[in-house]
């Protein structure tokens, strides 16, 4: 790294002037790459407001994923959603790996397969599990790094089962439960960095816990631990991983900064705006220390002397130690009873130190201060307070999003190698995986606009209805289901009406009001064969239906316009029925086609309000007069 203190913030300028640049903030700002990672994760967990700025930066972006790839089937796509959603948790797994990118420039994580450790025994191969070896006592189970030790139940063999030379049995378990993503402490981490092709190679650094834990023998780690990393602690050497075990996401900084394949954090290019509010942090909590509550004082007054105009100085004629006495006794008994009454055979004075830490507290500085903090780091303080109008939030945002576009790019990049590690080791079909769009600041006029072209067959029903949120194959199935429950009702209440003369009327979709007879019988006192009485007017009402349906075919483009001018003729025409047929009309132009069924639903509830209203009108008009 470059060292900016040496080059520009000591010695003078050609004019005899110090530099700018010789602030106090440069005489602490860390030089190193371990000082700089301490730094920031110390400023992370010590500034509440630098954290949440960061958190909510992240949250934001944070959206769902969406799962593509032209030869993946709708099954296999539902099947790796399922995974990263419910085994790898993806929405806290983007979090956590994002904040240790915000947090340190750097993140370091790779992708451990559940496996379970078998023992076998030399001579005749008897295999167990190290745990049943070790807590069975005729196995006489023993460790010492990095040999096992036991004794054969089976054929009493008793010696070294396992050491470097024969390591044990690690199997997969083949368990999708057991898949985690393990993050690595980057001050355990060191890098290998070749300067002609920046290629890199990743070393972690054992820590000395882990060490103890395994040389100590402890069951849980013996199960858990990688038989690499035994070794490694065998030989006293540390890890140095494969190829593509572990995926780096870094923030790339300058060309010109020798920084040796790590990433810059952005806490160290704030560093001074962060020392500068830091500063005024502190001297505020010396002022509300010291200057907050004031202290109060109480004296003895002067009094009158024995000649006119003298003044008798307190200290020659009262006793200071009675009169601290009688004071400190006063104050006592106030506190038990604060309506007592006392009585002092002197005057006091009554005297407050202190209490100006408001006119001493830099309020206007601090807030200057965390203003320049959050805008440096990219975090508006519109956005930090949430205080974005509506007429700026479109264009502030739009600002926002490009200026964190970094940031999206590398946790799709994460979501593309989890994606390709899992398809690799468990021979899934490959797939791809990125976050969706941010949609924030997305309007109504580009709902509608999304709508219209879906209606026009433009653009899939899938990505229509993500405009508002929906989810066009769950809500297919979810249409389905309901479509099964209603004809299983149906079919009830038919077995329930037949012989009743109701039952073929429902099979034909019709079901008669109360009091009527049913669709094709004749009415007491008419004769047979004579149209149903009524039947005029509902038989109608399905032509309309199916005329109107068969216009607006499903390969037939239609607009929103077309839409609804199809539900206020059908509307009009249904309003004339009664409100059995009215039901039973509407449960078959649902069957027909739903989004005309729920615009046609939309106008009769339309038409029943502007009923109420001006039917309301019209009694008040009638009662109390035209100015009601």
């Amino acid at each position: 790294m470059a060292d900016l203190g040496t080059s520009f913030s000591g010695g003078m300028l050609h004019n005899g002037w110090p530099s700018p640049f010789h602030d106090y903030a440069s005489t602490i700002m860390p030089r190193t790459m371990p000082d700089v990672l301490r730094y920031s994760e110390m400023l992370l967990m010590s500034n509440g407001v630098y954290r949440m700025s960061l958190q909510r930066v992240l949250s934001y972006f944070i959206t769902d994923i969406e799962i593509g790839g032209k030869e993946a089937s709708s099954e296999e796509r539902d099947r790796w959603a399922e995974f990263l959603r419910s085994v790898l948790n993806a929405s806290l797994m983007l979090y956590t790996v994002g904040m240790d990118f915000l947090t340190y420039g750097n993140s370091f994580t790779a992708l451990m397969l559940p496996f379970r450790r078998y023992v076998s025994c030399p001579k005749c191969s008897l295999e167990v599990t190290i745990a049943e070896a070790h807590d069975n006592p005729q196995f006489a189970f023993k460790w010492s790094i990095p040999q096992i030790s036991a004794r054969c139940p089976h054929c009493g063999f008793q010696g070294v089962w396992h050491d470097l030379q024969r390591p044990p049995h690690d199997r997969r378990t083949g368990e999708l439960d057991g898949v985690k993503v393990i993050r690595y402490s980057p001050h355990f981490m060191d890098i290998l960095w070749d300067p002609s092709t920046h290629d890199t190679a990743y070393i972690w650094k054992i820590p000395a816990t882990d060490r103890r834990t395994i040389q100590e023998g402890r069951l849980f780690h013996l199960e858990r631990a990688p038989w690499e990393f035994v070794e490694a602690v065998a030989n006293n050497q540390n890890i140095l991983f494969d190829r593509d075990y572990v995926f780096h996401m870094k923030e790339d900084t300058l060309a010109g900064i020798f920084n040796r394949g790590w990433g810059i954090p952005r806490s160290l290019t704030n560093f001074k705006h962060t020392h500068y509010v830091q500063v005024l942090h502190r001297y505020n909590e010396a002022i509300a220390m010291d200057y907050v509550m004031p202290f109060r004082l109480l004296t003895p007054a002067p009094r009158p002397g024995a000649g006119l105009g003298e003044v008798a100085d307190p200290l020659l004629s009262v006793n200071l130690g009675n009169f601290r006495g009688n004071v400190n006794r006063m104050l006592m008994e106030h506190r038990r009873d604060p309506a007592t009454w006392h009585a002092l055979p002197f005057p006091v004075h009554y005297q407050v130190l202190g209490g100006e830490a408001r006119q001493l507290a830099p309020r206007e500085l601090l807030d200057q201060g965390l203003d320049m903090l959050l805008n440096s780091i990219g975090s508006p303080v519109e956005f930090y307070k949430g205080t974005l109008t509506l007429q700026s939030a479109p264009v502030a945002l739009r600002l926002f999003e490009s200026t964190w576009n970094p940031l999206v790019t590398s946790l799709n990049a994460f979501l593309r190698w989890v994606v390709t590690r899992v398809a690799q080791l468990f021979s899934w079909q490959q797939v791809t995986a990125k976050l969706s769009r941010v949609t924030h600041v997305d309007d109504i006029n580009r709902q509608m606009a999304l709508l219209q072209l879906m209606l026009n067959r433009v653009v899939s029903p899938s990505t229509g209805l993500k405009a508002l949120g929906i989810n066009y194959r769950d809500e297919t199935r979810q249409a389905f289901e309901d479509e099964r429950f209603q004809s299983e009702e149906l079919d009830k209440l038919r077995t329930e009406l037949e012989g009743t003369g109701i039952g073929p009327a429902m099979s034909q979709g019709v079901v008669p009001a109360a009091g009527q007879p049913a669709v094709g019988q004749p009415s007491a006192g008419q004769p047979a064969g004579a149209p149903a009485a009524g039947s005029g007017q509902p038989a109608a009402a399905p032509d309309v239906i199916a005329d109107v349906v068969s216009q607006m075919g499903p390969n037939a483009p239609v607009s929103l316009q077309d839409v609804e001018q199809a539900a206020q003729a059908i509307g009009d025409r249904l309003l004339s029925l009664s409100d059995s047929e009215r039901t039973s009309q509407l449960i078959r132009l649902k069957r027909m086609h739903p989004l005309l069924h729920s615009a046609v639903r939309s106008y009769l509830d339309n038409v029943r309000q502007r009923a109420r209203a001006t039917g309301q009108q019209m009694v008040l008009s009638q009662q109390y007069g035209a100015a009601a």
